[in-house]
């Protein structure tokens, strides 16, 4: 069985069982009778020669398999930033990637915070449900602070960071 990888979802286990079954008897030629040989191999059920095939076995044990992009994620679009009167800023992401839903784990957007003078931190962690999210920054922030995005596909790939200036 050959199974397209198109036909799969990224992310998404996927369990693979088999069931054999042997084949008919070989037609014999016209006017011949198959006569058993002595320690030869015969059919359990049917007769030699029989055009019956063989009966199904019991499913193998599950093998299983999971489809990974070769690549990971791309750099996230930059975000639209609005500020706020109380310092606060929002940032308005869209074109995010998602992953299916049985496959577990969801992608996850990373947002840190920095300044010129300080590096980056953690602020945010955020599940990517959907295409597009938004992020309110409540804490008063620098007028010349920037926000660095990264995005995190459900092995824990990292793509680059995307950096956005508040200003």
């Amino acid at each position: 069985m050959n199974v397209p990888a198109s036909g799969l979802s990224p992310f998404v286990r996927t369990d693979w069982y088999a069931e054999v079954r042997y084949p008919a008897e070989p037609a014999l030629p016209p006017d011949t009778t198959a006569e058993p040989v002595d320690g030869g191999v015969e059919p359990v059920w049917g007769a030699i020669g029989d055009e019956v095939e063989g009966m199904w076995s019991e499913p193998s044990l599950a093998a299983g398999s999971l489809l990974v992009p070769p690549l990971p994620p791309a750099a996230p679009a930059s975000p639209v930033l609005t500020a706020a009167a109380d310092g606060s800023v929002t940032l308005a992401l869209s074109g995010l990637p998602t992953a299916h839903p049985a496959a577990g784990t969801p992608y996850r957007l990373e947002i840190y915070r920095g300044t010129p003078s300080s590096a980056p931190q953690e602020q945010a962690v955020l599940p990517i449900e959907t295409a597009a999210l938004s992020w309110k920054d409540a804490t008063p922030v620098a007028a010349d602070a920037h926000y660095d995005l990264v995005v995190v596909d459900p092995l824990g790939r990292r793509s680059p960071a995307t950096r956005a200036p508040q200003s």
